[in-house]
């Protein structure tokens, strides 16, 4: 059974918080059957959370013994952010916004498919490998990834954050790119030639050399890179 610290469970219709700092399993949450949304955050022992059914909003953020997140298929928001001993999140096949910042340890993800929101910055091990995988996904927050060199090519992407990425080198053509943000990414050369851009921040960028003419930019930020020799046209919105 769960020890709840402070003794109070709060259930209200289909809302139920947890308000603990010990918790050692997550298994007995499934006995809820109209569970949709849990607040486990700061749960300092919970080590594993997996088969809640009909979960749909989870605030896990701050555990530090969590080390393994699945098999929630019902689930459309995860926030497990500060989660450093967090190595795995799999098979949550609904889900569209997960926030692993800051997850050190955290390496695979597998079996997100329907994903629209990743906020993955300073998730110093992840492999990137696997963010190729979500073709769905339309914003991206990967600020402080020091070992991503090239940003996958991801067909919806409209939102892309990199800010301090040390070892980026490329950023492909992403056709439906509104928002970049690539400001001190000190091996970035060149901005991709994206007709949709809107906003570009590249700041800081010490081997950047030119940013192409791009027919809709409306903010251009490019202080700070001594290389660039072509600042292009700016149009006059509309």
């Amino acid at each position: 059974m769960c020890l709840i610290c402070k003794n109070e469970i709060i259930q209200s219709n289909r809302l139920l918080t947890f308000i603990s700092s010990y918790i050692p399993q997550l298994s007995e949450i499934s006995l809820f059957n109209n569970l949709i949304r849990l607040d486990v955050s700061s749960c300092s022992t919970l080590e594993q959370i997996s088969g809640v059914n009909g979960l749909l909003y989870l605030d896990c953020s701050s555990c530090p013994a969590l080390k393994q997140i699945s098999g929630l298929n019902d689930l459309l928001q995860l926030d497990c952010s500060y989660c450093q001993s967090l190595k795995q999140i799999s098979q949550l096949n609904n889900l569209q916004t997960l926030d692993c910042y800051r997850c050190l340890e955290l390496k695979y993800i597998f079996d997100l498919r329907n994903l629209k929101k990743f906020y993955c910055g300073d998730c110093l091990s992840l492999d990137f490998e696997y963010i190729s995988q979500l073709q769905t996904i339309r914003l991206l927050n990967c600020n402080g990834c020091p070992n991503i060199k090239q940003i996958p090519y991801l067909p919806n992407l409209e939102t892309l954050h990199c800010f301090n990425c040390p070892s980026l080198e490329k950023i492909p053509q992403l056709y439906k790119l509104t928002d970049l943000w690539c400001e001190i990414c000190p091996m970035l050369e060149q901005i991709p030639h994206t007709q949709n851009l809107i906003n570009l921040n590249c700041q800081h960028c010490p081997k950047l050399k030119y940013i192409p003419c791009i027919k809709g930019l409306v903010i251009l930020i490019c202080s700070y890179c001594p290389k660039l020799t072509q600042i292009p046209k700016l149009e006059k919105p509309k």
